[in-house]
């Protein structure tokens, strides 16, 4: 965890380090992310997350992106059911689905309590698309002479070993959320700032299962 943590401080500081509204997001992506890796699912869950994107929605346009994270997950659900069991009717039929589903049309209709409206989507799309954000240098494409695209290339290569090496099993929603916030990421470095919590986040998932398995393995030999 401490590991994961100075990876993400590494990788995101440059973003951290002023103060904006963007880090109001930065914090809702952060406990979304939360719930929805935790393995416990509680009930209370289907308040928070609704109450969560009121909150966001009226604080930092990127909750966009906290949408992105919901359908990620239940679209990489669904591609693990759809492999796995080779009918579209077991993906509906999945609590796990339904739940990710539901929670994005909670979510979805949530952000609407705001001042705009429903006009708050098309709001948010006019600012990204304002012909001044092409002239900011952290809308640019990510570098290597970037500090923090140092940092995400040693992130980046550290997944792979991870993964690599990790007995836990891999699921579509970590493939399609990593290299679709990371596809992100490297068009425009601002966006690096969601990528990094999802890749820190399972990378030390898979850490943990390498570290555990080193254990067991330990023990068996030297009991």
């Amino acid at each position: 965890t401490l590991v994961g943590l100075c990876l993400w401080l590494w990788g995101c500081w440059q973003h951290l380090n002023i103060m904006r509204p963007q880090m109001a997001g930065i914090l809702c992506f952060i406990l979304l992310l939360t719930l929805l890796t935790s393995r416990h699912r509680r009930t209370w869950h289907w308040f928070a997350v609704p109450a969560l994107f009121v909150a966001w929605a009226n604080l930092h346009g990127s909750f966009l992106v906290g949408l992105m994270l919901l359908a990620g997950m239940a679209f990489g659900r669904g591609l693990d059911l759809a492999v796995r069991c080779g009918e579209v009717r077991a993906i509906w039929q999945d609590s796990l689905v339904r739940r990710y589903v539901l929670m994005l049309e909670l979510a979805a209709a949530a952000v609407l309590l705001n001042p705009y409206g429903v006009r708050l989507y098309a709001e948010v799309f006019s600012v990204a698309n304002h012909p001044n954000v092409a002239e900011l240098t952290e809308w640019g494409p990510l570098q290597l002479r970037m500090a923090q695209g140092q940092a995400t290339a040693v992130i980046a290569l550290l997944l792979i070993v991870l993964y690599r090496l990790s007995p836990r099993r891999v699921t579509a929603a970590e493939v399609l959320l990593l290299f679709g916030f990371g596809a992100a990421a490297l068009w425009s470095s601002r966006m690096l700032v969601w990528w990094i919590p999802v890749a820190v986040t399972f990378g030390m998932q898979h850490a943990g299962a390498i570290w555990h398995q080193w254990q067991s393995t330990s023990e068996t030999q030297f009991p």
